[in-house]
Formats: C-alpha cells, structure tokens, sequence
C-alpha cells in the first residue's frame, strides 16, 4: 500500500513537470532589433581607470531558411559614454559593422573569419532532447573580440563551455517564457603567432559571465537576458587589464503578435506587483510601491535631484540605473512618469518644475534601455499631494516622481 502511495504521487508530480523541445524558429522576413546594455569598470593592473556606459544595437533580418540552418543578415552598432555624463552616447564602430551568419535550429552559428559581431556566439544552443525545469546541460560558445587595434585583421576566438540550467517558467511581456541560467568561464592560452603586435596582444584570458536569459516559447527567441562578468586579459608585455560590470539587454521580434493586455487576470496582476516589489529589494532600491487596479506605481521620491531643480544628483543616478533595467521587462505596457511638488512657491513654477523633472527621469530611463515608444512623462506639480503641506514631512512626501505601469494598456 505504501509502494503504490509512492507511486501515484510521483505520477501526479510528474505530470506537472511539462517538457519542451526549445529551438529557435528563424522564419524568413523576420526582423529583430536587439538592445545591449553594459555598465562597464576597467582595471589597469589592479586600478580603475574608468566606469564607462556602453549600448550595443543590432539590426537583423533572416533572408531565408534551408536544411542548413537561417541565413541572418545585418549590422551592429556600438555606443559609448563615460558612466554619470550627462551627454549621449557616441558612436564608436564606424566600420566593420555589417553582419551575417548562418544560425541552426538548435543555435549553433556559422560565421565566417571577417565578421566581427555577434560577439558572443552559440549562446543559448540546446540540446536536441526535450527539456524540463531542473534540467542542466553543457554545449560549446565563444566570444570573438576585436583587437584590430593590436593589429589584427580578424576577431580573436575564445572558446568558452557553456552550462545552462532551465531554472522557472515565467510571464514576461504577456508571453510564456522558460528562464534558463548561464554560465560560461574563459581560461584561455594564446598560442597563435602575431609577429611584430604580439609583445601587447593577450598572453591569456580568464573570466566569467553569469546570467539569466528568458525564452519565448512559442516565438522561439530570446527577449531579455541580464548578467554580470569579470575578465581578465594578461598582455605579452606584462599589463593586466579587467573589464567587469552588468549586462542586460533585450530582443525585439517585429513581427510579434500584439499582447492581449486587457485579458491580464488579478491574479497575474498581484504576481507582477509581487515581482517588483522583490527585484526593487533586490536591487538595494527602496522605491514604494502601490497598486492600484491594473497599475501598479513606483514613487521614487525627490532624492534624486539637487534642490529645486531638475538635474540629477550624481551620487544617486546608479539607482535610475537599477530601475531602468527592471523597467525594461515590463516597457511593453503603458509607462508613465509623473512629477510633483509640495506648495510652496508659485503654482506656475511648481506645475514646470515637476514637468522637467518627470521628463528628465524618461529621457534617462530611455536613454538606458526602456523603448521610447512607451513611455511618456507628465508635471502636475502641487495639484495631487499626498500628504498635507503644513509640515515638512509632508511637503516632503508630496515631492516626488512616480512611475506607473499601467497593465491595462499596450
């Protein structure tokens, strides 16, 4: 009796354990955008040297679709800024940007000797078994630098394992997407002849990414990854250089069927306000939150700015940072910043400060990711307080900004 107890409860729990053949299902005329994001430190023998803001762009369109695998042609820019500077990003690449590879159903790329970007290639490749949530397993990367600067012509390979782990199934972006964890160590020795560059070309290469990247399984795409990395590139004449920081970026399908937004349940409604409140937590963030029907708001309060102003503290823009990557999971809903004031001071200069500072705020979170299409800014300045202007506590509280995700609209 107890044997067959065992047994209709592991028959009962393995039918909830649906598994699933990933592949990615490249179809001709389709069109990704893709957006990558990098708060990077470098180290030059073991001192920083510098914090920079770097954003990759890819354009790319799958020409056509063979036994052999999706033919994905295109281009990639590259962007930088130095961290905390209030002026755009600049672009770096001016040459070389053009793109085309071959990819295979299971994510295995064919690139030829010339092509710089992608850089990280065969990320994720699955294997051809079906897969359920704890599974693990192991396939082949790499990572193609250019160090044409060292006076190569070619991307330098280096080869990485991959480990990847099917961790959750989750909604993200109104779809039904498999989260996997991926992890990938470099340690690599050159033995490659590099004849009058080689004294600063890398010696060797060791290292680490880490992250999380979220599958959409009926589209058959990646749509988010994020992650942090450290590597460490030993040069020929002794120099140690350390390039770590946070990644996170998305994939954008334009051919994507629109999201049934207004048929989101309550139920779905509290797990997504649930899921806010524990990455704002995580993040080191303690931004309120409130929900109210289908919108849920973020108050990230004033301490961003120097006084009566709009412009954004420096010491406190890295939390802007923090949110915008959150925000980026859910910017395919309706995103709105609102700026408010106590009652102080004319009603007029109120009504325009909290304007610039809620325009300030999106243009940031834009400028770090978050799809301009869907987020918009607005200053109300003392007309919504919360709390009574009597005191300065209150008139404290009532300065604010806040970011309303509006899960009733696309």
């Amino acid at each position: 009796m107890f044997k067959q107890l065992l047994l209709l409860i592991f028959l009962f729990s393995s039918s909830h354990l649906t598994a699933h053949v990933f592949t990615f299902k490249d179809q001709p005329g389709d069109e990704y955008v893709i957006r990558t994001y990098s708060l990077q430190e470098l180290l030059i023998n073991n001192e920083l040297r510098g914090i920079t803001d770097l954003k990759y762009e890819g354009r790319l369109k799958v020409l056509s679709n063979t036994k052999s695998g999706a033919k994905i042609s295109g281009e990639y820019l590259y962007y930088s800024k130095p961290h905390l500077s209030s002026r755009g990003y600049r672009l770096e690449n001016k040459r070389h940007t053009s793109s085309q590879f071959i990819r295979r159903s299971n994510g295995k790329m064919n690139i030829g000797p010339h092509v710089f970007f992608p850089v990280v290639r065969h990320v994720p490749t699955f294997p051809k078994r079906s897969l359920q949530i704890g599974d693990s397993w192991v396939a082949p990367g790499e990572e193609a630098q250019d160090l044409r600067k060292f006076g190569l012509s070619e991307p330098y390979i280096f080869p990485f394992k991959g480990h990847y782990r099917y961790v959750r199934d989750e909604t993200f972006r109104g779809k039904d997407c498999a989260v996997f964890e991926v992890m990938y160590i470099l340690n690599h020795n050159n033995q490659r002849p590099f004849g009058k560059s080689s004294l600063v070309l890398p010696a060797r290469v060791m290292g680490y990414f880490k992250g999380y990247y979220y599958w959409d399984k009926k589209e058959g795409i990646p749509v988010y990854y994020e992650g942090d990395y450290d590597f460490i590139y030993v040069l020929m004449n002794g120099t140690v250089l350390e390039f770590k920081g946070i990644d996170y970026g998305d994939v954008r399908k334009k051919s994507s069927d629109p999201v049934e937004i207004a048929k989101i349940p309550d139920k779905e409604v509290d797990r997504i306000e649930e899921d806010i409140k524990k990455k704002l937590k995580d993040k080191g963030l303690n931004f309120p939150v409130q929900k109210k029907k289908k919108k849920i708001i973020i108050n990230i309060g004033e301490l961003l700015f120097d006084f009566d102003s709009a412009r954004l503290k420096k010491e406190n823009i890295q939390q802007l940072d923090k949110l915008a990557k959150l925000l980026m999971k859910y910017d395919h809903f309706r995103l709105t910043v609102d700026g408010h004031t106590d009652a102080i001071g004319k009603k007029r200069a109120n009504q325009v400060l909290s304007a610039k500072r809620a325009k300030r705020v999106r243009d940031y979170l834009v400028q770090k990711g978050v799809s301009k299409d869907k987020i918009t800014s607005r200053g109300y300045g003392e007309d919504q307080p919360i709390d009574t202007n009597s005191t300065s506590e209150g008139r404290a509280r009532n300065r604010r900004v806040e970011i309303t995700i509006d899960l009733g609209k696309k």
